[in-house]
């Protein structure tokens, strides 16, 4: 994983980010909110959007995506601009949202909300855990040990690698006829470390094989 590291961190940008954008339309922005990595959904979703549409991106330097990665998108030392932008929120989380693409790209707008695809599979405890509404469900036990057993049955020599906010749960229920890690570094060394792996699984955290 250390020799991968500067992959991931400032090095060459990846060839996703070497796109440039005309500057005759309008700019997005990104509202970032949460953990790093809805950081890194956020900004990927308004990439996609900016690229359909010619448009351009504007990010603060000091933001984690622009700290960890070499982007190549307009990062700025001031982007107060943004606060004068209109703001478009998508309606749904980890669902679809037709209408969030629906504006003229001529214009200038702040793209907001989880922008999770509505493809990615992710189940997790932590704040979910204690939300009254019923909003979001988390997995069974029954869940997570179905999971461990689908690789096991197919794979062979695996170690689990866990990363979780919630490590003192993981720790008890992960089961105990596995080779296992935990890890709980920094959110950048963490998904460093799972993006490495061979294959992912969202739990209560992240789980990299």
């Amino acid at each position: 994983c250390r020799q991968q590291y500067p992959i991931y961190l400032k090095g060459e940008p990846s060839a996703i980010f070497v796109n440039s954008f005309p500057k005759n339309n309008g700019a997005l922005c990104p509202v970032f909110k949460g953990g790093f990595g809805n950081h890194i959904f956020q900004f990927a979703y308004t990439f996609g959007i900016a690229k359909s549409k010619n448009m351009n991106i504007l990010v603060n330097e000091k933001v984690n995506v622009s700290i960890v990665f070499k982007l190549t998108v307009d990062v700025r030392n001031d982007s107060s601009d943004c606060n004068g932008f209109m703001t478009r929120i998508e309606k749904f989380t980890a669902k679809y949202d037709d209408n969030l693409l629906n504006f003229n790209p001529e214009k200038s707008f702040r793209v907001q909300n989880a922008l999770q695809s509505w493809k990615c599979l992710h189940i997790r405890r932590g704040d979910m855990v204690n939300m009254g509404d019923n909003s979001f469900n988390v997995a069974s036990l029954e869940y997570l040990t179905s999971a461990v057993n689908y690789f096991k049955d197919r794979y062979q020599n695996i170690i689990f690698i866990v990363a979780s906010n919630g490590m003192s749960w993981a720790q008890r229920n992960m089961p105990s006829n596995i080779s296992v890690e935990f890890i709980q570094h920094s959110a950048v060394a963490d998904m460093v470390t799972l993006a490495t792996c061979n294959h992912t699984m969202a739990y209560f955290g992240w789980i990299g094989l």
